[in-house]
């Protein structure tokens, strides 16, 4: 963060950054899945950075190794994500359970979809062909 004092800029390091807390040697179980968090979301940015610039790229040599590039990320955060698995017994089950809701809702919208579109011209056909 930067804090503007009158003809002076000074740079202010956040207290949530890892290094300004406390060293890695120094955390206690808590701290250490904040940190393997933080670091998912870092591989995450990652992984959006080196695919925009795949996608903004005609070079199909940028393309390719960039994206190569992300795919490592990606990688990365199955790596994390399963250290936090281990670590935490219950981080499994939430993720489960968020990818049953998911499921549920898209199974939801596809059933809508199916019924409002067939429905809707089926009645609609019916009616052209019994008042024509």
């Amino acid at each position: 963060m930067y804090i503007n004092s009158g003809n002076m800029i000074i740079l202010q390091k956040s207290a949530q950054d890892i290094q300004n807390v406390k060293t890695p040697d120094e955390f206690d179980d808590r701290e250490l899945t904040r940190a393997i968090r933080d670091a998912i979301i870092d591989e995450e940015k990652a992984i959006k950075k080196y695919e925009a610039i795949a996608d903004a790229s005609s070079n199909d040599k940028v393309k390719t190794i960039v994206q190569s590039i992300a795919d490592e990320e990606k990688v990365h955060v199955g790596e994390l994500q399963k250290l936090l698995n281990d670590m935490l017994p219950d981080e499994e089950g939430f993720l489960e359970e968020g990818a049953k809701e998911v499921e549920g809702e898209i199974d939801s919208s596809k059933e809508v979809e199916g019924n409002d579109n067939s429905d809707e011209d089926s009645d609609e056909d019916e009616y052209h062909l019994t008042n024509k």
